[in-house]
């Protein structure tokens, strides 16, 4: 496994001697305070009215699914007609460098191992290639009968299979572990510790894949998990492989919220009460600090972790630490960014090679800001560090609650203004590209459309050059919910293909994820769930069957630096929009997004 730099000066200090037992200094490891009551007296303000009676409405109905009979329009049980395909189809693919960030040797790969936010960065990006569009297949494997169930996200092991949590807002949810390659059966499923409330992130929300492929799950419990999927006589059953204690570090009742894995094979970790620990992965030691340097500060989303350290977005500041010569998570810098009562924030995301991070801010008064900041450990005024922040798409129909996506020097950034947490109904459309200059002293929109809406986060595939969407298309009347799959150019921002997916209220997804399997294959979360499209052909007894799409250019990834290329491919400087698995909107304090 691959060492930080940190790590090596790591190894350096302890050959220069012990500097905290040579200045007297114990590394006495004292557990942080927070009142875990209190905490989850604020995330109960999240929940609406509305919002409670849609989830408890049910899963909803089926309409139709993309059948690949490359039909031209599909009749909906509505009565509706709407087109199979808009644009071009087959999509023309034009490959991108990969993502310019060094990999995570504590992540099993760059494919689907980094949850709902692709990596430990939240770039939201997928080397894999998108379908072409030509007769598309649509198939869906609920995981419930009647309970809603959505999962996410959908993490790839070596083997191929996917495992996902399923979340139940009202009973425990389950890990559950899908069989791609026989149209994603259920090979097998476990219940996890229940959640303290139907919008706890703890248990599920951010699930991650380590470098052995075990999904790795913070647990209700105080515990963070990593399970193992073992076959015996080719039954499938999940382990837990192995587990670590949280509960004499943070607060009675607290939870870690997300898990990410750091560049030296241990464990970054948050609370949604803004506690930020590490936990060595071998002598199972937990530390962990309080950032209540302000007042009362919460954590209503994911983090970030790259090769320097964490960085952390509460309701209050962003934050950079690092690990002190104790072990202790430690802040290098603190960013104020205002003194607002009601922050509606995004996750933060890594981009141009760790030197900036991005985050969205959120008003009730319906305009939102995009936040660029330099990542610098050496020590800038609070006006130093900004790179820009500036206001995005129409003022009082503006909300960026997705996490914005990097790639190079650039972002992508989307409107969700209406949209809320598993309420299917209209919402402003927008999705805008801005790049940031080379010498980090401005920011300016290089695209911007206002024709396509989506609540899902959306996904750059650089394998193929797009930005896609599981776009939704209301229509008329109120019941039609079609769903469509949308790529659109990442140099011009033009929309280039939209093919129907399903219509039905149970085909929504939730503010989860998208992502995309080897040969063309996207597949997502729905209200049950997940749901996949693929390109298809029939076979020889006239039957629609997927097939797989050709690949671009085989990516060489430079073991050294962590980066890709491949001939004649366009330049790299474009990013995109990631995603965010945004949670809903609430009344008096901070929103939690996923």
């Amino acid at each position: 496994m691959r060492k930080s730099l940190r790590g090596v000066l790591a190894l350096l200090a302890v050959g220069l001697g012990d500097a905290a037992a040579d200045t007297g200094q114990a590394c006495e490891n004292v557990p942080p305070e927070g009142d875990s009551e209190a905490f989850y007296e604020i995330v109960e303000t999240a929940v609406t009215s509305t919002q409670l009676a849609e989830m408890a409405a049910g899963i909803g109905e089926i309409g139709i699914l993309a059948d690949g009979s490359g039909r031209e329009s599909y009749d909906l049980p509505s009565g509706s007609t709407v087109p199979a395909a808009i644009g071009t189809q087959p999509l023309v693919y034009n490959p991108m460098d990969a993502l310019p960030m060094p990999d995570n040797p504590g992540l099993l790969d760059e494919l689907a191992s980094g949850g709902v936010h692709s990596d430990g960065y939240n770039s939201s990006t997928s080397p894999l290639p998108g379908p072409l569009g030509v007769n598309p297949l649509a198939k869906t494997t609920a995981v419930h009968d009647e309970e809603i169930r959505a999962c996410t996200p959908l993490l790839q092991d070596n083997d191929g299979y996917l495992a996902s949590v399923c979340i139940s807002l009202f009973t425990p949810s389950e890990l559950v572990l899908f069989d791609p390659a026989n149209d994603f059966e259920v090979l097998a499923r476990t219940t996890i510790p229940e959640r303290s409330s139907m919008i706890d992130p703890a248990g599920g929300w951010y699930t991650r894949m380590d470098d052995l492929g075990r999904p790795l799950l913070p647990t209700a419990t105080q515990e963070l998990r990593a399970y193992k999927a073992v076959e015996t006589d080719g039954a499938f059953e999940w382990t837990i492989d192995e587990q670590w204690d949280l509960s004499e570090t943070l607060p009675e009742g607290m939870s870690a919220t997300d898990v990410i894995p750091d560049f030296d094979g241990n464990y970054w970790f948050i609370t949604g009460f803004a506690h930020v620990g590490h936990i060595n992965a071998e002598t199972g030691e937990v530390r962990a600090i309080w950032l209540d340097t302000d007042g009362e500060e919460l954590i209503g989303a994911a983090f970030a972790v790259g090769p320097e350290g964490a960085y952390v977005l509460t309701s209050k500041a962003m934050y950079m630490l690092e690990l002190d010569d104790c072990e202790d998570p430690s802040v290098v810098w603190r960013w104020e960014y205002g003194d607002l009562e009601n922050p509606d924030l995004s996750t933060p995301t890594l981009f141009d090679e760790g030197r900036l991070v991005a985050f969205s801010i959120n008003h009730d008064d319906g305009t939102s800001e995009l936040v660029v900041m330099k990542t610098s450990a050496e020590a800038l005024t609070d006006e130093a560090r900004q790179v820009c922040r500036m206001e995005m798409f129409e003022p009082g129909k503006s909300a960026i609650q997705n996490t914005v996506a990097g790639y190079g020097r650039s972002i992508v950034a989307q409107n969700n203004y209406g949209g809320a947490f598993y309420e299917v109904g209209d919402f402003e459309p927008g999705l805008a590209r801005v790049d940031v200059s080379a010498d980090h002293t401005s920011c300016e929109i290089v695209w911007q459309d206002d024709t396509i809406s989506s609540q899902v986060p959306p996904r750059l595939s650089t394998g193929d050059g797009h930005v896609w969407l599981y776009s939704h298309r209301r229509g008329e009347p109120e019941d039609v919910h079609a769903y469509y799959l949308t790529a659109l150019d990442f140099e011009t921002g033009e929309v280039v293909s939209e093919i129907f997916v399903a219509s039905g209220k149970r085909m929504d997804n939730p503010m989860l994820s998208v992502d995309f399997l080897p040969g063309g294959v996207m597949v997502g979360g729905v209200r049950n769930g997940i749901i996949s499209v693929c390109d298809s052909a029939l076979d020889s007894n006239g039957t629609p069957v997927c097939t797989e799409n050709p690949q671009p250019e085989a990516i060489h990834i430079d073991e050294g630096c962590g980066c890709a290329s491949a001939p004649n491919r366009r330049p790299a400087i474009a990013m995109w929009l990631l995603l965010a698995l945004g949670c809903m909107r609430r009344g008096r304090r901070q929103t939690t997004h996923l």
